[in-house]
């Protein structure tokens, strides 16, 4: 037992010693540090395994999931909710309408006929595939932009896109497993009423208590504990939420859109507006600081985990079929699983693309803001998170309505397949971030040479394709 606790202890200290030089490495290169925690964990799972080295047991990777999605998902919306600002949202509405809202539907869309024509998924369960992967992610997207030479509007359009489409994939995932929980002939009024209630049951628990949170954080505040103590109320806001009939990652949501609008908050509600002595804004620099080390430590070991669970093998049938004519010669083979997995990888490439081009000709865009628009298009922790969650809830884990058993049966063949879809699209959206961003630096360097990197400015220019 000694030797797997020091183990255990070597590898958390290992992992997150590896995260901090990827996020190093990330700051200097724009190398998005993804890429990297995904590889160790395919080193450390799948490369080990091949050569009999076992780790991480399978059967602990199974008890740890259910643990690190909630966590992660619970992270993501309230870091989503907290970076929010609403002000900014109406101030750019129109093209955050166009170009986030249109690009997200576009891509749901053009996955899930992918996942349904060349995979053979039901139509649900497509529609579900897109919306897991329908959003940037703002771990790769913030971090990057706000170091390039675009202009302020286009920083704020992505900036704000990639914070808005991780609470969309989220909203739009919970909403289809709702339905697919209902089973084939649930009426479709009362799958809307069943995630209405969920959806008002979170926004008022996350409401409620992120305005009492405003009140009571003020004697505490500025303490070294006040952000443990705001830590602690997300966790119990979670479970409250999921007890009480509702989504524990929505509440959370409310409670970080909370939290984040306090100054709009307090302005409305009088009886908060009256500060007290001594009291000061929530929030301060040190507990902005603190929630940016814990989402560093939750994103690394979950993208680690990534990489462990990757399991696609050419070996036996993977239940994926296509009717289309030459094609269906492919059926339950791996390489019809990677055929389909490009196509939606190029879909998703060409409705950046698409969108790019409408917002730039629109807005008066130069080639610059036009390039960098269509390249951020990495997905992150949003995407790795929810492909785990169908199979983490207890319709799947322990179904105990006919709903529930129809939801288990039509998703137990897929499961793997959700998260090396996942860990292919991630890597390949990151990867052209990447060599999109050095081209894009490139090509403004090549047009102006004054603008090489400044003295003081630790962004490196790499040199990009001819």
């Amino acid at each position: 037992m000694a030797v797997d606790v020091i183990t255990a202890f070597l590898a958390v200290g290992g992992i997150i010693a590896v995260g901090f030089l990827a996020s190093i490495i990330f700051e200097r290169t724009r190398i998005p540090d993804i890429m990297i925690l995904i590889l160790l964990g395919v080193i450390l799972g799948p490369v080990a395994a091949s050569f009999g080295i076992v780790l991480v047991p399978a059967f602990a990777l199974a008890v740890a999931t259910p643990f690190l999605t909630a966590i992660a998902l619970m992270f993501i919306l309230f870091d989503g909710g907290l970076n929010l600002q609403l002000a900014r949202v109406v101030k750019n509405l129109p093209i955050i309408v166009f170009h986030t809202v249109s690009t997200f539907l576009m891509t749901v869309l053009g996955v899930a006929l992918i996942a349904i024509a060349i995979l053979g998924y039901p139509p649900l369960v497509g529609v579900l595939l897109g919306a897991i992967l329908g959003g940037t992610s703002s771990a790769v997207v913030i971090g990057i932009v706000r170091t390039l030479r675009i202009s302020d509007e286009t920083k704020t359009v992505l900036t704000l896109e990639a914070v808005v489409t991780d609470v969309l994939c989220v909203v739009t995932a919970l909403a289809i497993i709702a339905l697919l929980r209902g089973g084939p002939d649930a009426p479709a009024w009362m799958l809307a009423s069943s995630f209405g209630l969920v959806f008002l049951v979170s926004l008022f628990l996350g409401g409620a208590v992120g305005i009492g949170w405003l009140v009571l954080l003020r004697r505490p505040e500025g303490k070294p504990v006040s952000y443990m103590l705001t830590v602690g109320v997300l966790f119990a806001l979670y479970a409250a939420a999921e007890i009480a009939g509702g989504s524990g990652a929505m509440a959370a949501f409310v409670f970080g859109l909370v939290l984040g609008n306090r100054t709009a908050i307090e302005a409305r509600l009088k009886s908060l507006a009256r500060k007290r002595r001594g009291g000061t804004l929530l929030l301060d620099d040190r507990i902005k600081k603190f929630q940016a080390e814990l989402s560093f430590a939750v994103r690394t070991f979950f993208f680690v985990f990534l990489g462990l669970v990757f399991t696609v093998s050419g070996s036996g049938p993977l239940f994926v079929s296509t009717r289309i004519p030459y094609l269906d010669a492919l059926n339950n083979t791996l390489a019809l699983f990677l055929a389909g997995i490009l196509l939606m990888f190029l879909t998703i490439l060409a409705i950046r693309v698409l969108t790019a081009r409408i917002v730039a000709y629109t807005r008066g865009k130069p080639p610059s803001d036009r390039r960098v628009m269509w390249v951020m298009m990495g997905r992150g922790l949003a995407a790795a998170a929810l492909a785990s969650l169908p199979f983490t809830i207890s319709a799947f884990t322990a179904p105990a309505t006919p709903g529930d058993l129809y939801y288990h049966d039509l998703l137990a063949p897929l499961k793997a397949q959700f998260l090396d879809i996942a860990f292919f699209i991630i890597l390949l959206t990151v990867g052209v971030t990447t060599i999109g961003v050095a081209w894009s630096e490139r090509a403004l360097t090549r047009a102006d040479p004054s603008a090489r990197t400044r003295k003081g400015d630790r962004t490196r220019v790499w040199p990009g394709p001819p």
